[in-house]
């Protein structure tokens, strides 16, 4: 699961670098950005879906909050509250933290169950010497092979 999120999260921040004359596409991760708009893209990325049916997934808050810039070599936790809607028996949402040249720096998860919920994801990092830190919360089903169900948050870097 660890490499094949990180591996799906890259192959999307690459299409996305090779697609951004394609306004028109939803939900798009442009790294680093702040936040997109809809957890539920339209289209398929090399053969991944979204997350069956309604299914979507929000982040409604950060802690630290969105605009906080890191400081290279600090201690910090990462909590990400997230809401959601599964369209499906039961799946996963996951909170994974990458360098801006998306390097895992870490990552949690958390099995979920048809409904809508809410849930703290959260990780403790030393911030590594990049220019951001991306947090993504991708969302599949169980079975699902990759996801394009994602939300994303990033925050500023500078050197200690």
């Amino acid at each position: 699961m660890r490499y094949r999120t990180l591996i799906v999260l890259t192959a999307i921040s690459l299409s996305t670098a090779c697609d951004k004359q394609a306004d028109n596409v939803p939900n798009r991760i442009d790294a680093p950005s702040v936040q997109q708009s809809s957890s539920t893209p339209t289209r398929s990325f090399l053969g991944y879906k979204p997350a069956p049916g309604n299914s979507s997934v929000t982040i409604v808050g950060t802690s630290p909050s969105v605009g906080t810039i890191l400081t290279t070599g600090e201690r910090i936790k990462i909590e990400v509250s997230i809401e959601y809607i599964l369209d499906t028996d039961s799946g996963t949402i996951a909170l994974v933290v990458q360098t801006a040249s998306n390097d895992l720096i870490a990552q949690d998860m958390e099995v979920i169950s048809r409904g809508t919920g809410s849930l703290t994801l959260s990780a403790d990092i030393v911030v590594p010497s990049t220019k951001a830190i991306q947090v993504f919360t991708p969302m599949q089903a169980q079975d699902q092979v990759g996801t394009t169900t994602v939300q994303m948050r990033a925050f500023k870097v500078v050197p200690q």
